[in-house]
């Protein structure tokens, strides 16, 4: 009896951690920040889209917070935004627009 319970709940969990992903990967591609150690302040933003392609690209002069939730969601709304414009999009400052809403 505990070995049918034990193998329900790891597939329960398996089941569960499966829908997670797929969730997870609705998301139309990624964004990058890159940065230098000599100029911590001074961030790159790259937004690409599924085929790795470079769809936008901003350069900021703050230090960007990952860990706070609102830049992460500020950052994957942009990405949205560009993966559905379908063109490559030079600095238009749209990341610090966002980020100073926050």
């Amino acid at each position: 009896m505990k070995k049918l319970i034990l193998v329900m709940a790891v597939t329960v969990m398996a089941l569960t951690q499966s829908i997670a992903q797929n969730k997870a990967d609705s998301l139309q591609g990624y964004w990058v920040i890159e940065s230098n150690v000599k100029t911590p302040k001074l961030n790159t933003v790259k937004f690409y889209n599924d085929n790795h392609h470079l769809v936008y690209q901003e350069t900021v002069n703050a230090k960007i917070k990952l860990s706070d939730k609102k830049v992460q969601k500020a950052l994957n709304k942009i990405l949205t935004v560009m993966v559905n414009q379908r063109r490559y999009t030079a600095d238009q400052e749209l990341l610090s627009i966002y980020l100073a809403k926050q």
